[in-house]
This record gives C-alpha cells, sequence and structure tokens, in this order.
C-alpha cells in the first residue's frame, strides 16, 4: 500500500455500491458540516456529496466512504483487514520460503 501512494481508506472497495451508504448519515452530516464544508451545503444527493469530499473516485466507493457512512462498518472493517492479513503472510512466507 505505501507502494501506492495512498492509505488503506483511499482504496477503492470494487463490491461496494452507494446500497451500501446510510444516506440518512450523510444527511446529517451535511447540515451538521455546513459551516465548515460549504461545498457539500446546497447538494441534493449523497452520490453528490460522496464525491465532492473525494469518498468515490469514477463512481466507485472508497474504503473511507464505507467506514464513515456505511451501514455496516464493522463489516468492510474485518472483512478488508483479513484479507490485508493474509496477503502479509503469504508475503513474508514469499519472502522468507
Amino acid at each position: 500500500m505505501q507502494k501506492s501512494g495512498r492509505s488503506w481508506d483511499g482504496f477503492i472497495e470494487d463490491g461496494a455500491t452507494i446500497k451500501d451508504i446510510d444516506t440518512t448519515a450523510i444527511k446529517k452530516f451535511q447540515k451538521l458540516a455546513v459551516k465548515r464544508i460549504p461545498l457539500i451545503a446546497g447538494e441534493k444527493s449523497a452520490q453528490a456529496i460522496l464525491l465532492k469530499l473525494n469518498l468515490q473516485e469514477r463512481g466507485k466507493l472508497r474504503r473511507a466512504a464505507l467506514l464513515l457512512f456505511g451501514k455496516d462498518p464493522k463489516k468492510i472493517l474485518h472483512e478488508r483487514l483479513h484479507q490485508d492479513r493474509q496477503v502479509c503472510k503469504r508475503y513474508r512466507h514469499h519472502q522468507h520460503g
């Protein structure tokens, strides 16, 4: 991940869709953040807000979007951390094997 220049939460979550997002949470955030993040104040759709917050890339959600506004953020966190551990184990085995 360091080679890509992105942090873990900046990666795209390929299987995720807008259906995985709690749009009520986004609307609450929009109201609370209106003074600090005025660029989202007038947005009507959750997708437009996610885009302006840089939580989407080419229509796909970043992991951060799911952690912040996901209906089940623990699921994504658990699944990806497990997957990343498996990749690290294989890498270490390959390096020392």
